[in-house]
């Protein structure tokens, strides 16, 4: 029985390729050897979902399945990361200066600097 090539391709994306690159931003860092047999997986992979012969190009199966290698999808997840923790220090920092300005000290101690008259500043 030959399963459809949709199948293999969902059956890898789904069962596979998750657990690979789960925490691939922290292993990023590894030796070329280990992130070699990861390619060597991900190879192996666009082969069998192809149905291809094993000396066929990985660059012309990749092109062809529309897939990356991993060595790129590591490198985007670590751009998305990245993007992520800056956009959640501007969102703490803002919500750290609301908090404070609104912090019933805060604004006890500016009554109290306004009506002394010594300014806030």
């Amino acid at each position: 029985m030959v399963v459809p090539r949709s199948i293999r391709e969902s059956l890898y994306k789904a069962l596979v390729l998750p657990v690979v690159e789960y925490g691939s931003v922290l292993y990023d860092n590894c030796s070329t050897f280990l992130k070699q047999r990861l390619e060597r997986l991900h190879r192996n992979a666009s082969v069998i979902v192809t149905g291809a012969f094993k000396n066929t190009s990985y660059v012309k199966l990749l092109e062809e399945l529309g897939w990356d290698s991993l060595e790129d999808r590591r490198k985007l997840s670590r751009l998305c990361l990245f993007k992520k923790m800056e956009l959640s220090k501007k969102h703490i920092m803002k919500i750290s200066l609301t908090i404070s300005l609104c912090n019933p000290i805060y604004l006890i101690w500016c009554q109290e600097q306004w009506v002394t008259g010594r300014g806030m500043f």
